[in-house]
């Protein structure tokens, strides 16, 4: 069985504040991938559903201390549906400037 694999990649050296669209016919979250080029400051990274349904339905999927991580990947234990309209939001203060590169892996319905 063919699966088809659509990576977002997004870079920058100040705030990460990144809303990543699912795909139109629906798609499935796989995961969320962080690279940093210096250990993160004393802030979080957030990584959270921002749902077509409204804020009752957002979630919180992973809140993680960045402080002297250079690397972090978010896996889901099983890929997470999302609805056409539905958005992956990854946001960190990167206090220290560091350049980030995230990839955000999305499968389809």
């Amino acid at each position: 069985m063919a699966v088809n694999a659509k990576k977002v990649y997004i870079t920058g050296a100040d705030v990460i504040a990144a809303s990543v669209p699912g795909h139109l016919g629906g798609s499935y979250l796989n995961a969320v991938l962080v690279h940093l080029s210096a250990g993160g400051g004393a802030s979080n990274l957030t990584v959270k559903l921002n749902s077509i349904q409204g804020s009752a339905y957002d979630t919180i999927f992973e809140t993680k201390a960045m402080n002297g991580i250079t690397d972090y990947a978010y896996i889901p234990s099983n890929p997470v549906a999302l609805e056409p309209g539905d958005s992956i939001d990854i946001d960190y203060a990167n206090g220290g400037k560091a350049t980030y590169g995230v990839t955000v892996i999305l499968l389809d319905a």
